[in-house]
């Protein structure tokens, strides 16, 4: 569990912005069985990305917004990087806006400063050509995702070998590459 932010710990206007080599040493892992990594607070905005330059990402991980700088998002979210502001920390708004639950209003931010080691390049966008029901023993399947005909994908790791990485209805995992049709760019 992380500790909230302190009013401290929020980047001003009278608080320069922490250099490359200090964001980098305030990246860690946790040393726990938690795999979430850790991130510093954002520096200033500086190098817009538009057009064709702006990068669509998928979260890996759920993060939750320490600041009023920051933009929260959960594992699976799709999020267009405008900025990228250093290796370490990049402006970006919901590629689609975030469903507020039943019955509550929309409070959430649609764009801030998100921490990079928390998302994956979206490589391509299928669709599921098939059913796929992870099978084997348990020690096999796991990692498999399921998939049903139709369903839209999000593919992160596409390498040679039959088997691509990536997200279907917000879960993470590997999908047989032969059932899956990419989208026409």
């Amino acid at each position: 569990m992380h500790a909230a932010a302190s009013a401290s710990d929020t980047p001003s206007a009278s608080t320069p912005s922490p250099s490359p080599h200090e964001l980098k040493t305030a990246l860690s892992l946790p040393s726990s069985s938690d795999a979430t990594p850790v991130a510093a607070s954002p520096p200033t905005p500086s190098t817009p990305l538009c057009g064709p330059a702006a990068v669509a990402v998928v979260a890996l991980y759920d993060y939750a917004a320490r600041n009023e700088v920051e933009l929260g998002f959960r594992s699976g979210d799709v999020l267009r990087v405008m900025q990228r502001d250093s290796a370490d920390w990049w402006l970006a708004r919901r590629e689609a806006p975030a469903a507020a639950p039943a019955g509550q209003t929309q409070t959430q931010r649609e764009s801030g400063q998100i921490p990079a080691v928390y998302v994956a390049p979206v490589l391509a966008r299928g669709r599921a050509l098939y059913d796929f029901t992870p099978s084997g023993d348990a020690g096999s399947a796991a990692g498999q995702l399921p998939l049903r005909a139709g369903d839209e994908v999000l593919l992160t790791h596409m390498p040679d070998g039959g088997w691509w990485e990536g997200f279907c209805q917000r879960t993470r995992g590997v999908m047989p590459a032969n059932y899956v049709q990419l989208d026409a760019e």
